[in-house]
């Protein structure tokens, strides 16, 4: 059959055409022969082989009656949310009021210069309030204290506004106790022998009570550094008030928190970078502790303290190379005294603490307890360039920028005999 015999109404290109005429015309055609019913009409399906007005991905669009995909997910989430939010105000609300009643009165001693999360830390020890965090935030949202030092009489497990409540109301005047023990704790003093003095002056408390509370982390330090367990150097020395009724961690606990508040006094962060930029060091606080414990052990008194403190900070930046290492006698004798031998046995060996031979750099811990004017020269050394000090008389250091000069200090030390 030739072109010119097609029907061109017969003929079509597009199959969609040819089911649209068999489902349309021509089965409508059929439907209207007598006798005759035609066939179900098929569903229009596009090239693809999809039915026409579907979609393949009919089951992730709306439904009437059904929530999208979407809707039902955020729905999880801020549930989620809420429950969330929910239990950390339950927990925040327990630690502003805990549950049951305020429990038996306690007499606690607020010390001198203790802020307000000194104090929170305090109360927290006691048993007073549940958490100092907690009592720090809500304190400050409040614009609380100053506080005074002195004795307050509060609550066991009393609420952070009833706490609020009688530091507002100022000490009570009086002792804590009649009985009250005075445990003085002097400068430069080691842990070992901070816990052998208290045993002696309250032998109610043993050497095992003190030294397990330490051991065990029952009295632990902000100061500390992540990781260490060490609490020498943290325990500041002073007198304090020791009620009769005080345990191993109540008695240690008070010259932890002390250290705290005598440090935080100093602003440390700010007081920290400005010692870093001024020797192109990269301490830290707990750094700068170490320091304060050599400065306590080496210098004579306060006049000369901040003389010594820049003298470590000349050495430990030192680009002569006169100092390869520290070279602090203090050091090396704590180091030796760990071990059982003498100073001279100490430097043989690679020990942490041989700032002689071995030990580049600062000690790992302080070697004892720095007192106020440790502290202050630690955090604020002189302005010098000495890198050497020596004995030339009773109580005094003279101090030098080159060798040359110390040489001869140490001739004068040795001839009035304050030096071997």
């Amino acid at each position: 059959m030739t072109d010119e015999h097609i029907d061109d109404g017969l003929w079509v290109d597009d199959p969609e055409l040819v089911e649209e005429d068999a489902s349309g015309e021509l089965g409508a055609a059929l439907d209207d022969e007598p006798g005759r019913r035609g066939p179900a009409t098929p569903p229009r399906r596009d090239r693809s082989g999809h039915r026409r007005g579907s979609d393949p991905d009919d089951d992730d669009h709306d439904h009437p009656g059904k929530l999208p995909r979407w809707a039902v997910v955020l729905g999880v989430v801020v549930v989620a949310m809420g429950l969330v939010a929910g239990s950390v105000m339950w927990w925040y609300d327990r630690q502003l009021d805990p549950p049951g009643p305020p429990g038996d009165e306690i007499a606690v001693q607020i010390p001198r210069g203790a802020s307000t999360s000194g104090i929170g830390s305090i109360l927290e020890r006691n048993g007073v309030i549940p958490n100092s965090m907690v009592f720090n935030f809500y304190a400050s949202r409040k614009d609380a204290g100053p506080f005074e030092a002195g004795a307050y009489v509060f609550q066991e497990n009393s609420s952070v506004d009833l706490a609020l409540e009688v530091l507002a109301a100022g000490p009570t005047g009086q002792s804590i106790d009649a009985e009250v023990v005075k445990l003085t704790v002097p400068e430069g003093l080691t842990v070992a022998e901070i816990v052998a003095r208290t045993h002696e002056k309250i032998p109610r408390l043993s050497v095992d009570a003190l030294e397990a509370v330490l051991d065990d982390g029952t009295v632990t330090s902000t100061l500390q550094p992540s990781g260490s367990t060490s609490m020498e150097g943290l325990l500041f020395p002073a007198t304090y008030d020791v009620r009769p009724d005080a345990a191993a961690e109540d008695v240690l606990g008070m010259l932890a928190d002390e250290m705290e508040i005598r440090v935080q006094s100093y602003d440390p962060s700010t007081a920290v970078a400005e010692l870093n930029e001024r020797y192109g060091l990269d301490l830290t606080t707990y750094d700068v502790l170490i320091v304060a414990s050599m400065v306590q052990a080496e210098a004579a008194g306060a006049d000369e303290a901040a003389t010594v403190a820049s003298v470590i900070y000349n050495r430990l930046t030192d680009a002569t190379g006169q100092f390869p290492f520290l070279g602090i006698d203090a050091v090396d004798e704590y180091g030796a005294e760990l071990e059982g031998m003498t100073a001279n046995q100490y430097r043989e060996t690679d020990g942490p603490y041989n700032t002689r031979n071995s030990r580049k750099g600062l000690p790992p811990t302080p070697i004892g307890a720095p007192g106020d004017y440790a502290l202050d020269a630690a955090f604020n050394p002189a302005d010098t360039h000495f890198l050497y000090y020596v004995l030339t008389d009773v109580g005094e250091h003279s101090f030098s920028a080159t060798l040359e000069e110390h040489n001869r200090n140490v001739a004068v030390c040795r001839q009035k005999q304050l030096c071997g």
